[in-house]
């Protein structure tokens, strides 16, 4: 899956605090935590993972291969971004370094590790965050408007392998899955009508090459913090038949598995 955390855009409209929000964020920490890179899974570069081959590129905007990723973080960037935050939208600037930005996240034993980690991140560029710990119901919690808070935890897998499951469900108004609420932002209606373009494509190379594009605007938008394009260990028994990794979701074919006599 490519994990993520949703900037609610509504609750969050300033870019500049978004943006800061990323580059404050102790990514190695968090990665180290879970695994590091043999288990947990890589810095992700945006939402399309690179198990959508044909639709995967390094938007170089955000993680490897950008210009201002540093996997500890980058403070100086982050408090550039909330200098600037601190005269364009001062009521943003101030519930990032004063009232505290609230953060869903599912309940997990392991967030008395993780909060800790994350707490101390954003106290280093001068930022406040807070925790919704949700313990059931979750994503009918955050996907409900008026429940959701400024940010939300969350990751998605493709449905099949091509990002016109990824980028319209995650960043379109008529998305499934759109927990960004972007649809006000003030680049929405253009990053739209690019997706309406792309969904019509049936040239399979110049779609990729578009979905490589909106990946990268949407990132730019900073609409969500991307975290990492996650591992996962499967095992199975000898008495299961038909196993197989289905490489688009990142799992095996569960409606393909059998059991042996």
């Amino acid at each position: 899956y490519a994990n993520y955390v949703a900037f609610n855009v509504a609750k969050m409209p300033c870019l500049e605090v978004r943006a800061a929000m990323y580059y404050a964020r102790n990514a190695k920490a968090l990665l180290d935590y879970s695994g590091g890179p043999t288990y947990a899974g890589s810095y992700a570069t945006g939402v399309i993972s690179p198990l959508v081959a044909t639709d995967f590129a390094p938007t170089k905007v955000v993680g490897p291969g950008s210009a201002d990723f540093m996997p500890e973080g980058n403070i100086p960037k982050a408090k550039a971004l909330l200098e600037t935050a601190k005269t364009k939208c001062p009521a943003d600037y101030k519930k990032a370094t004063e009232d505290g930005i609230t953060i869903d996240t599912r309940q997990s034993s392991t967030l008395t590790d993780t909060i800790p980690i994350t707490e101390a991140a954003y106290a280093r560029a001068g930022i406040k965050v807070k925790f919704n710990i949700i313990s059931s119901g979750y994503y009918s919690t955050v996907m409900n408007p008026e429940k959701q808070s400024d940010m939300t935890s969350s990751g998605w897998g493709a449905d099949w392998a091509n990002a016109s499951t990824v980028i319209p469900e995650l960043f379109a108004s008529f998305g499934g899955f759109n927990l960004s609420q972007n649809s006000n932002d003030p680049a929405y209606k253009a990053f739209e009508d690019k997706v309406n373009i792309a969904m019509k494509t049936t040239d399979r190379k110049k779609q990729a090459k578009m979905w490589k594009a909106l990946d990268k605007e949407a990132m730019k938008n900073f609409w969500v913090l991307p975290t990492t394009f996650g591992k996962a260990q499967e095992v199975w028994g000898s008495g299961l038949g038909g196993v197989f990794f289905w490489v688009p979701q990142g799992n095996p074919a569960y409606g393909k598995i059998w059991v042996k006599k």
